[in-house]
């Protein structure tokens, strides 16, 4: 079993420093300087074991990997992984394999990590057996209605301590802020003084109908909210009963807790998390841009500069960076509705011909950045010797911050659009263009597609050096 288990921590520790390599490139690779599974954190529901595997690493950041095995089936999966720094603060989160920020389902891992994993099901965690303390609790919850509940197949006695698992049961499935993790159950974790009627939260999670936990607050988080965790008078009840008894596992309550199969989400609930996939237009519709502003980026392509496509599919890669992916649709207006997918995460922008950003979200934010204001001296059709002024104030997602972007543009020359990608026709003009912002200037350039009627990018600023963006995978809808 210990050497399972040890195998199993290495093979989760590689995982581990890859995930803190990627979330910072320019930093040299850490080395790992203590690994262990906690034993707090063992839980069970449904034969689904959850546990975390902590990662020490010697430059002071530590990283927690979430994992969950099905003994059943005999599954593994990834949940999520969260990387925190020298003072014990998260500062990333991964869910799977690569969704940044934002909830993901469960990922299926196969090989020899899945089959140490596979040997922690002899460990000695019994499934939750959960009984209530009460039917309705709402007492400094931040749901109303929920089930207060005990797991009495867990409940431990060392001498004068109870170490409890606490239960909030829910009669539909909700969605937990930032990363939109979904719950029917949440779980506390408690330490409770059977002598000084002490209690102490020490975690917390949140726990999906199939018995997977999609959110956690442990460790220094958990130490800082910690205040915000009460209980009400039947849960301290249960506390001082099962104190009195010789077996707290034989607590019985109100009877054993009844979980509605076929859940719904709940009603004035749901993710707040946009949804992007396929360039779906629904979610950035609710935040409408300034007349104004629309009308203007609408005649700034009247006639002269309106898209040739429908659809314009392709992939953009710079340097050594991994390629994005991009589809730009044209909305019934004209303007682009473009989506980008950073592997991670997905951004979707609202463009003046691919250009000019009057909106842009992320996947991982609940909010837009919207433009307030736009000025330019931009005219179409283009022409060798032109120069033009964008100015751009746009209102942050924080809808407080505004920024300020100025770029003057020249069209330098022309050439053969087969040139940037052989699916293109026609010739394009050469733009080269200069961006000020709070790190200086920012070269770039970009071209013109005279037939599709579309900016794509050329070359852009890389770590302070200008480098060409090579345009593959191209794919147009007419």
């Amino acid at each position: 079993m210990k050497k399972s288990i040890m195998l199993l921590a290495a093979l989760t520790t590689l995982c581990a420093v890859s995930a803190v390599q990627a979330s910072d490139e320019k930093l040299p690779p850490p080395n790992v300087s203590n690994v262990f599974i906690n034993p707090l954190y063992f839980y069970r529901q449904n034969d689904h074991l959850t546990y975390v595997t902590m990662v020490k690493l010697n430059n002071g950041s530590r990283v927690e990997r979430w994992n969950t095995v099905d003994c059943g089936n005999k599954k593994y999966y990834r949940l999520y992984l969260d990387i925190l720094n020298k003072d014990g603060k998260l500062s990333d989160r991964f869910y799977g394999d690569k969704s940044y920020g934002r909830y993901a389902p469960p990922l299926e891992i196969t090989g020899n990590e899945a089959k140490a994993a596979a040997i922690l099901c002899d460990i000695k965690v019994k499934n939750s057996d959960w009984v209530y303390s009460e039917k309705k609790n709402n007492v400094g919850k931040d749901i109303p209605e929920a089930s207060s509940l005990v797991d009495v197949a867990n409940v431990i006695k060392v001498k004068d301590k109870l170490l409890v698992r606490l239960g909030y049961g829910y009669d539909e499935i909700d969605y937990d802020p930032p990363y939109d993790a979904p719950f029917d159950l949440k779980v506390e974790y408690h330490v409770y003084d059977c002598k000084t009627d002490q209690d102490t939260v020490i975690g917390a999670t949140d726990v999906d109908p199939h018995g997977f936990v999609t959110d956690s607050l442990i460790g220094e988080a958990m130490k800082k909210r910690a205040s915000d965790f009460t209980n009400s008078p039947a849960v301290v009840e249960s506390f001082k009963t099962m104190c009195r008894m010789d077996e707290p596992q034989r607590y019985a309550g109100s009877g054993k807790y009844q979980s509605h199969p076929h859940k719904t989400v709940a009603k004035y609930s749901g993710p707040i998390l946009p949804d992007f996939r396929d360039n779906n237009p629904n979610w950035i519709m609710k935040f409408p841009l300034t007349p104004e502003v629309e009308s203007k980026g609408i005649a700034l392509i009247a006639n002269w500069a309106e898209p040739r496509f429908r659809q314009l599919k392709w992939s953009e890669t710079q340097a050594d960076d991994k390629p994005v992916k991009i589809i730009a649709d044209v909305q019934a207006n004209g303007l682009v509705r473009r989506l980008e997918d950073y592997n991670v995460f997905l951004a979707q922008r609202i463009m003046v011909a691919n250009d000019i950003q009057l909106e842009g979200a992320m996947s991982i934010s609940p909010l837009p950045s919207i433009t307030q204001r736009i000025e330019t001296t931009l005219r179409f059709p283009l022409f060798k010797g032109q120069h033009y002024h964008v100015l751009t104030l746009t209102k942050g997602q924080d809808g407080e911050k505004v920024t300020r972007i100025e770029r003057d543009c020249d069209v330098v020359s022309s050439g053969d659009a087969a040139k940037i990608n052989a699916a293109f026709t026609g010739s394009y003009w050469r733009v080269e263009c200069t961006q000020s912002g709070s790190d200086g200037p920012e070269k770039s350039a970009i071209a013109w597609l005279n037939d599709l009627r579309i900016f794509l990018p050329l070359e852009r600023t890389y770590h302070g050096v200008i480098k060409p963006i090579a345009i593959t995978d191209v794919g147009i809808s007419r």
